[in-house]
């Protein structure tokens, strides 16, 4: 069952959580996208993992002088069960430096959010670009991949980026209801007239629910949507939290951190400071604890399209 795997899931994440402070971090595909991601869906949700993870360990080692850790949950559905691809990213206030000692991070913020956001967009342009020319879109033409690029850099991309000073746990259990979760549940599913379908959805801009009427084939139309590619993994694990080393990466933090009395002590006291006036709510997930960007310009030099 899905609930069962969401719980257990969390349970799981929990008894791993760091005495730290955490960030929760979310990275939207624009919506002029869909339309690939309909053709092409395993290749651009995989670009989009990784983009998201180059763009923060990028940061992380440059800024920060260490290697981060990312936990990222694939999130593909609104409320209106439509198309709004994100991933949902949990990541530990303090990097892993190349001498194993950690690195707390003690500000109220992980990196420069605006430049996070430009990299990002930068970035997955230039991976869809040599996704393009190595056959992995083969449904585009060049003409097409050109305009869309193109349109793609001329205008902001929104991230958001939550601090979770004191309620970490409590972030695990958020994102535990996206991690085994389908695009829609039996219970918003409410009464059959005319030949539709009522569906309750909540509209968080006038915080109040809505019932839509949907045609039995287009309801099935946009579950559809929602059906990842077959072998697809929606939450991946990055940097000192990933599989491979996590065993022994996450023992050797936290002895340090039992170490560091300071670190303990200061992180007992924390007290969460209210949301900032530049929160909002995403208006397709209803996500309260989000901070919009200011809109981002300028233009990110091509990489080489990592296919590992």
């Amino acid at each position: 069952m899905p609930a069962d795997a969401s719980r257990e899931w969390s349970e799981r994440q929990q008894a791993q959580l760091l005495p730290v402070p955490y960030f929760h971090l979310v990275f939207t595909l624009p919506h002029e996208l869909n339309g690939w991601i309909e053709q092409h869906a395993g290749v651009i949700y995989r670009l989009l993992f990784q983009t998201c993870w180059r763009s923060l360990n990028g940061f992380g080692q440059g800024r920060l002088g260490g290697q981060l850790g990312m936990t990222a949950v694939l999130h593909t559905w609104g409320q209106q069960v439509t198309r709004h691809v994100h991933l949902r990213c949990l990541v530990p206030a303090g990097v892993l430096c190349r001498s194993g000692r950690w690195q707390h991070r003690q500000r109220r913020y992980l990196l420069p959010v605006k430049a996070l956001s430009r990299r990002f967009r930068g970035l997955m342009v230039s991976v869809l670009r040599e996704a393009y020319r190595h056959g992995l879109l083969p449904t585009c033409d060049a003409q097409e991949v050109r305009g869309m690029l193109s349109r793609l850099m001329s205008k902001p991309w929104v991230v958001y980026s939550k601090p979770a000073l004191a309620y970490r746990t409590c972030l695990v259990t958020y994102l535990a209801r996206y991690s085994h979760r389908i695009g829609l549940s039996n219970s918003r599913l409410t009464a059959v007239r005319a030949g539709q379908i009522g569906v309750v959805w909540k509209d968080y801009r006038q915080e109040r629910l809505r019932t839509m009427w949907l045609r039995p084939e287009e309801l099935v139309r946009r579950f559809l949507l929602h059906v990842l590619p077959k072998g697809f993994m929606r939450i991946r694990h990055y940097g000192y939290l990933a599989n491979a080393v996590k065993g022994r990466r996450l023992p050797e933090i936290s002895a340090q951190l039992s170490a560091d009395k300071d670190v303990l002590s200061e992180e007992k006291t924390v007290v969460q400071a209210p949301e900032p006036a530049g929160c909002m709510r995403c208006p397709e997930c209803g996500d309260s604890h989000i901070q919009r960007l200011g809109e981002v310009h300028g233009h990110q030099p091509p990489e080489l399209l990592n296919s590992s």
